[in-house]
């Protein structure tokens, strides 16, 4: 008993050898401590392997990615190419192609509505740039103002308001992108129009009517007087006085293409219809 407890003893002290408490750290290493060593070595390979393994998948998979993201911003910019030059057919298959792989692709939708818009395939525009989240603060308005344009092509009139509220809300002096020629004018039209087409509903007053007809006379070049609702002196349009404020709306939109400015596309944007 004696001689085997002394064995046992003399095994630790070899094993922890000056007593430090730092276990294997000197020359003289039992079985024991080269056996765990030689785990320990093992383990750390093993990890070391697996980094490097994950890291090698991971780049592999961001340089995967980028060919694809590549190809799909260059078939956008190709596609808004044929958009400018008014071949609306092959823009549109082209944002078809980009949705294709990247269903949500704001930019796609977009640039696939206005040109749906163009081709007068006006119901299914209204479908794909109700898809367009306000979260996307870069091409939300101009879905928005897109919306309200295909919905006023499709004489859904009462449908234009709310579009026309949220693009001109996120921005007041919006021009579209890819077609400068369209811009916040064009909104305000559809806006005054629309509002006085369906003012025994929405607006009896003619207030909302008028302040949009306002804002863009003020833009027109020459200037033109601005309408007062309770004022009938200011019921004035091309130089002739109306006895109804609504008369005098409806003649100063029915000349808005002789007044506004030479930027102004609405006379163009209501012949879509």
């Amino acid at each position: 008993m004696t001689t085997l407890t002394t064995e046992r003893r003399d095994d630790d002290v070899a094993y922890c050898a000056g007593g430090s408490g730092v276990c294997g750290c000197h020359a003289q290493q039992t079985p024991r401590y080269t056996k765990r060593s030689r785990v320990s070595r093992i383990v750390k390979g093993i990890v070391a392997l697996g980094v490097i393994v994950y890291l090698l998948i991971a780049a592999v998979g961001c340089e995967s990615t980028k060919p694809e993201a590549s190809n799909t911003e260059a078939t956008k910019a190709e596609a808004w190419d044929f958009f400018e030059q008014r071949d609306y057919a092959r823009a549109e298959a082209l944002f078809r192609e980009v949705l294709a792989s990247k269903p949500a692709d704001s930019e796609a939708r977009t640039g696939r509505g206005w040109s749906l818009i163009q081709l007068r395939t006006l119901e299914g525009a209204i479908t794909v740039l109700r898809l367009v989240p306000p979260t996307d603060s870069t091409w939300y308005t101009s879905a928005r103002a897109g919306l309200a344009v295909a919905y006023d092509a499709a004489g859904q009139f009462g449908n234009t308001i709310a579009p026309i509220d949220e693009a001109l809300t996120h921005d007041s002096a919006w021009v579209f992108f890819h077609d400068p020629r369209v811009d916040w004018r064009d909104l305000e039209y559809l806006r005054a129009r629309n509002h006085l087409m369906l003012s025994s509903q929405i607006d009896p007053s003619l207030e909302t009517t008028v302040a949009a007809l306002n804002r863009l006379t003020s833009d027109a070049l020459p200037a033109v007087p601005e309408l007062d609702p309770v004022n009938p002196a200011t019921w004035t349009a091309g130089g002739v006085s109306y006895v109804t404020l609504a008369e005098a709306v409806l003649k100063r939109l029915e000349h808005y293409g002789k007044i506004g400015t030479e930027e102004s596309n609405a006379t163009d944007l209501t012949a879509m219809k």
